[in-house]
């Protein structure tokens, strides 16, 4: 079974993925949480260990790249997709630096 976080301040969004997976995927084939900020993000993904984390690049506490670097050195065989809503490359840019897709 797949297990997928999703680590973005916006709580409706995080819902909203849920339905977006439910529509795509048959619910026995993965697992899904969220967490509102970095810290917790990081603390999901010790107890939790997903298989694949989507990473807002700006939340409340810390900036994406922060979180993904330290989930990465305990779990390096996760897979970050990097979640945005700026349009300036920047952004986005150290998150794909460091592994993201």
């Amino acid at each position: 079974m797949l297990k997928i976080l999703l680590v973005d301040d916006e709580e409706p969004i995080c819902k909203g993925m849920r339905v977006k997976l439910s529509m795509s995927l048959h619910s026995e084939m993965y697992e899904y949480r969220y967490a509102l900020d970095g810290a917790s993000g990081i603390a999901v993904s010790r107890s939790w260990q997903p298989d694949i984390i989507i990473m807002d690049i700006n939340l409340p506490d810390m900036a994406g790249t922060d979180p993904m670097l330290s989930i990465q050195s305990l779990s390096p065989d996760t897979v970050f997709l990097a979640l945005s809503a700026y349009d300036n490359y920047t952004y986005v840019r150290s998150m794909l630096v460091h592994g993201a897709i």
